[in-house]
């Protein structure tokens, strides 16, 4: 058995058309980060294409030996952020 974690970042999606924001004052939790842009992109989000080939290669053979990963999908924002 493989078990392997998928972290994605920030992913360009249309979700803001399909869902309603309500209460969020009572749900926010105050974060501070530092004022950089994701390396890779130049600030703009990942795509859900980016996502899904992360995917297919873990559901493929290619990664049969892949066990244990956590694979961040974020522009390096993560290494940014600690």
């Amino acid at each position: 058995m493989r078990v392997n974690v998928i972290c994605p970042g920030a992913i360009k999606t249309n979700i803001e058309q399909n869902t309603e924001q309500r209460n969020l004052d009572e749900v926010r939790i105050p974060v501070e980060f530092p004022e950089t842009n994701k390396p890779l992109e130049g600030g703009e989000p990942g795509t859900a294409e980016q996502v899904a080939s992360v995917v297919l290669f873990l559901a493929s053979a290619a990664s049969s030996h892949v066990t244990g990963a956590e694979i961040f999908i974020d522009g390096a924002e993560s290494l940014l952020k600690g």
